[in-house]
């Protein structure tokens, strides 16, 4: 539909991609007569079931653009890459592939993500190795610095193509992330992932967009100035849950893509 609403569905581990995709989103609606819109989901049992029972009653039919052999799968990615799908693709796998209804499941595969203790610390220290000396120092600093101010917050890892994110929120959810240390080549920031609806009455916060703003950060004295402290405590009084009145924070690697940019400038 030349003039219809294009929605499109972020999810899943992915704090930065996410963030990065709705700036993309935004961007491409200057280009189109389409009503592009956001969808942020986290997938659970509940509510695959659920999809799961309107598409047996006939209620949800997915729009199948072409059918593809499993022979044809390099086909079908080069038409994806060619950017012209207009709707989902199937492949049909051989007969002799086929699971059928009385064999045993396959073994589920080990999730991801690793808790807090030696494996997730020594996991964060490694992605932090990867930076420039001085960058390393500012990073444990900043760490420990929003450690202090969010003492019971989830603190969620992300060694990510772009940047090595650290962000802490009240629970599991990227969504409910009040502030993040993102690290790059070119620095260090502390990134609001709902800074738009901020009071900002100093006018640190940086950025254009309906929902992040960031501020760069050269010191980890930053994270104690009191107009950043009073934006993180308006951030924690705008969350939709409040964080744990006490108990200790747990570290979860997210996410970590084999594909990175260097961490670090390239010699002069």
């Amino acid at each position: 539909m030349p003039e219809g609403a294009y929605v499109s569905c972020f999810g899943g581990d992915s704090g930065v991609g996410w963030l990065l995709g709705l700036a993309g989103l935004r961007l491409a609606s200057l280009f189109t007569r389409q009503t592009l819109k956001a969808l942020f989901t986290t997938p659970n049992r509940d509510e695959l079931l659920f999809l799961k029972g309107l598409v047996e009653a006939g209620r949800l039919k997915p729009v199948i653009e072409r059918r593809y052999p499993l022979s044809k799968v390099a086909d079908a990615l080069r038409h994806v890459g060619e950017r012209h799908p207009q709707a989902k693709r199937s492949y049909r796998l051989p007969a002799r592939d086929r699971r059928l209804p009385n064999m045993p499941r396959p073994m589920k595969r080990a999730s991801p993500m690793a808790r807090a203790g030696a494996t997730a610390e020594h996991q964060v220290r490694s992605f932090i190795a990867k930076f420039e000396p001085k960058h390393q120092v500012l990073i444990r600093a900043v760490r420990r610095a929003l450690r202090k101010r969010f003492p019971t917050a989830y603190e969620l890892a992300y060694d990510n193509y772009n940047f090595f994110v650290l962000g802490y929120g009240p629970t599991e959810r990227p969504t409910d992330c009040i502030v993040s240390l993102v690290a790059g080549a070119n620095g260090v920031g502390l990134c609001f992932i709902h800074g738009a609806r901020l009071p900002d009455p100093d006018k640190l916060l940086l950025g254009s967009g309906n929902q992040t703003r960031f501020i760069r950060t050269a010191s980890a004295d930053v994270v104690t100035r009191p107009a950043v402290r009073a934006l993180m405590a308006a951030a924690t009084t705008r969350a939709k849950t409040p964080f744990p009145v006490e108990g200790r924070g747990t570290l979860i690697i997210r996410s970590v893509s084999k594909k990175q940019r260097p961490r670090r400038k390239p010699a002069q």
